[in-house]
């Protein structure tokens, strides 16, 4: 159901999977493609990301409200 209630609606996608290789478009998937352009950004951009998740993992531990998610997100297995 959509979220007025009505029925659900698909996309022109899922009902047409041949753009997919004959395989339906999931319903909640986004498909990107990174180009060498975008890649550089990537790379330039992950210090300073990683620098602010890790401020804020800090930060939440040392708020008690928030500190057994952290502790759950440090326990997690690191993507590959």
């Amino acid at each position: 159901m959509a979220r007025d209630g009505g029925p659900h609606r698909r996309s022109p996608a899922e009902h047409n999977p041949a753009p997919y290789g004959g395989r339906r478009c999931p319903q909640r998937g986004i498909y990107t493609e990174l180009t060498p352009a975008g890649s550089e950004l990537l790379a330039r951009a992950r210090p300073t990301h990683d620098r602010v998740l890790a401020d804020a993992l800090a930060e939440g531990e040392r708020t008690p409200e928030l500190a057994p998610l952290v502790d759950a997100l440090h326990r997690l297995p690191a993507a590959r």
